[in-house]
């Protein structure tokens, strides 16, 4: 499917001015249908049309898009937009590729019929240019970074060495083990998946490389109160948690688990664990 389609016919070769015009002089009867699409330079048969749209907003009737419908309902999309917005708000940010899995998952969990990538689980760059273009106030951020084996230096894409020897890019993979005394029945469904993409962004790797566990209903106890609290323990082999950083990338997930679960700051326990260290002879 091409990125930029360039229209081949003479449909609607009208502006919205005109046709809009022409349906509120019809509907106050100033005009019959005839006359109204020769004054204004309309067809007449879509005039009739678009004059029988009684429960759209004239601005809608008139604004009508060409050619197939989006995969996803407005309201899908809609919400969609709202998460991304959230996360952003939240200083997750969210790439390209995040919004293409969550799209495939959203036509999957509604049972939409679509032609999205079944192996890859996303959906297409076409897709991903259309909604963009239909949402202009999103701002995407670029791909996560990977660290090159070669020169270890962090690129959002190949690096030249990389590029021409075709090295492989060594993986950021975690592991979150998440230990709460919370009630399973006030998590979201969504939680597993929001939190998924929280690990990714933190450790600038990509999602597919995160594994979650969670266990909730715990019996658990911390200075003597039963209050909600969560521990959370991250196995990883990231360079990018050292002594200078753990303390504000701990305080940074503590805050986000306050937000989604609603337990207080400090009674969220981060722990980051480095397997290289622990696989080291």
């Amino acid at each position: 499917m091409p990125r930029i389609y360039i229209q081949k016919n003479m449909r609607k070769q009208w502006t919205t001015d005109a046709m809009a015009a022409a349906i509120t002089a019809v509907r106050n009867k100033e005009m019959g249908y005839l006359k109204a699409s020769k004054t204004f330079g309309v067809p007449r048969a879509t005039l009739e049309r678009k004059v029988k749209c009684i429960d759209a907003p004239l601005s809608e009737v008139v604004n009508v898009p060409l050619g197939r419908k989006p995969i996803l309902s407005p309201h899908i999309e809609a919400e969609l937009v709202s998460y991304i917005t959230e996360m952003e708000s939240r200083l997750f940010g969210v790439t390209c590729t995040d919004v293409r899995r969550m799209a495939y998952q959203l036509a999957k969990k509604n049972n939409i019929k679509t032609n999205f990538n079944i192996d890859n689980e996303m959906a297409g760059k076409d897709w991903l240019a259309s909604f963009l273009t239909r949402h202009p106030q999103l701002s995407l951020q670029e791909e996560q970074c990977m660290q090159c084996v070669s020169c270890n230096k962090w690129w959002h894409t190949k690096c030249a060495a990389a590029e021409s020897a075709d090295i492989k890019m060594a993986k950021v993979q975690v592991a979150a083990f998440i230990t709460t005394n919370v009630d399973s029945k006030s998590i979201n469904e969504s939680f597993l998946s929001s939190c998924s993409i929280m690990v990714s962004k933190l450790f600038y790797t990509d999602v597919q490389y995160v594994t979650l566990e969670l266990q909730t209903n715990v019996t658990m106890m911390r200075a003597a109160s039963i209050a909600p609290m969560l521990n959370l323990k991250l196995f990883h082999n990231s360079d990018k948690v050292d002594n200078s950083s753990k303390h504000d990338l701990a305080k940074q997930v503590a805050s986000w688990f306050a937000k989604h679960l609603r337990i207080p700051e400090d009674r969220v326990l981060v722990l980051f664990i480095d397997t290289r260290l622990c696989n080291a002879e």
